[in-house]
């Protein structure tokens, strides 16, 4: 009795061993893919922050601006969302492309804003 459990037992494990020894390498290979994947996307993300943090010093957020700036910031912020939302430029009764590359390129002229209100 006891050698024909041995026996089972040992035809269990070849049969175990027969497997790993073929899927092993698919595993290895699945391993090196994913830590492959993980450090591509590692140095992506770690060349968008250098990319922001090199862009920090030419941004000027809200809160680095005085009273007069932030009031006309706030102007300037609402002349635009009437230009935008008004109904001539919502129907392209006027030069709708011009307006959007006018007003992206007027608001962002001299140094760009960082952290701005929406509809900036």
């Amino acid at each position: 009795m006891t050698d024909l459990v041995g026996r089972s037992m040992q035809g269990v494990f070849d049969t175990l061993h027969s497997a790993l020894v073929y899927a092993w390498p698919i595993g290895a290979v699945a391993l090196g893919l994913a830590a492959f994947s993980f450090a591509t996307d590692a140095a992506v993300h770690n060349k968008s922050a250098r990319r922001l943090a090199g862009l920090r010093s030419r941004c000027v957020r809200p809160a680095d601006l005085n009273d007069d700036a932030r009031a006309l910031l706030a102007r300037a912020q609402q002349a635009k969302k009437a230009v935008r939302t008004s109904a001539v430029h919502r129907f392209d009764l006027i030069d709708r492309q011009h307006n959007e590359v006018s007003l992206l390129v007027r608001s962002g002229r001299s140094r760009k804003l960082c952290g701005s209100t929406p509809g900036w």
